[in-house]
């Protein structure tokens, strides 16, 4: 798992990020840590957009190139490895969402 930072770099021109908003209200230009998740069928490339803690736990909110949907995990940083992700089951997930949401509601 690769982790790198980066932005869209799409200086008012939209070919990279794709976004159709005003950069005011797309947050294109900001720039995020990103992580590469390898898959059975590949690699993909997420933002890393939010982290917060919940129960003791430490969570990622991940959003993967060119997909709408975000990801969600808890993750441990290890020393050896970096950080190490775990999937969450479906009681955990829910409760995660939930939290995530509510953070967001309240940036806005």
């Amino acid at each position: 798992m690769a982790e790198e930072k980066k932005n869209c770099g799409c200086n008012d021109e939209h070919e990279e990020c794709n976004c159709t908003e005003e950069h005011g209200d797309c947050n294109c230009e900001e720039e995020y840590d990103y992580l590469t998740l390898e898959f059975d069928d590949g690699e993909v490339e997420c933002a890393i957009i939010d982290e917060f803690k919940m129960d003791g736990k430490n969570y990622l909110v991940l959003l993967p190139d060119e997909e709408d949907d975000a990801y969600i995990y808890s993750f441990k940083e290890d020393e050896e490895n970096g950080i190490e992700l775990t999937n969450l089951e479906e009681p955990e997930f829910n409760k995660a969402v939930a939290e995530y949401m509510k953070r967001a509601e309240e940036n806005e």
